[in-house]
């Protein structure tokens, strides 16, 4: 499969060696690209007293016109690399893309108000707000194990054959 075919498509499976290696790219870049749009646009990088944090954070930063596209940029591969980890493990791959929607709308919502929904929503409504993100981030860690550290079907599966029986590819 090459790197176009990885990053873009939607079919075939991949393994979890090659999952983690682009993720791990992908979030390196999302990181650098986020900096030098940063930079570009004149906000200071490493204005606060952790440069790390600020560097890491350089995304949310963003104005929103800038802020979708590049969010954008990265949600097709990541989703793609996802899918392909499912089917992978002979699940098909739509869990990924509604993980990742609700992501976006949750990103969305938090950028419109400065992360402050928390703190307008007292009482139930807190709970609540609580409640939903706990559960996300236990179907967070849920795809992460089961993309990340579970291992795929052996032999070919109803979404192609093992990437395993492929030749290495000089990536």
């Amino acid at each position: 499969m090459t790197p176009v075919q990885t990053l873009f498509g939607f079919k075939g499976r991949i393994r979890r060696k090659d999952w983690w290696l682009w993720v791990i790219g992908l979030a390196v870049a999302h990181v650098a690209v986020a900096a030098l749009i940063s930079l570009g646009l004149g906000l200071d990088v490493f204005a606060a007293e952790s440069p790390l944090s600020t560097l890491f954070g350089a995304a949310r930063r963003l104005p929103l016109w800038a802020a979708v596209p590049f969010e954008l940029l990265f949600l097709w591969p990541t989703t793609a690399l996802g899918v392909k980890r499912l089917q992978d493990r002979n699940v098909p791959g739509w869990p990924v893309a509604v993980f990742y929607a609700v992501a976006l709308v949750m990103g969305f919502f938090a950028r419109q108000d400065g992360g402050a929904a928390a703190g307008k929503f007292g009482g139930a409504g807190g709970l609540l707000l609580l409640s939903f993100n706990l559960v996300y981030l236990a179907v967070a860690i849920g795809f992460l194990v089961t993309l990340g550290f579970l291992a795929g079907t052996p032999g070919d599966n109803r979404f192609g054959p093992s990437p395993k029986a492929e030749p290495a590819s000089a990536e």
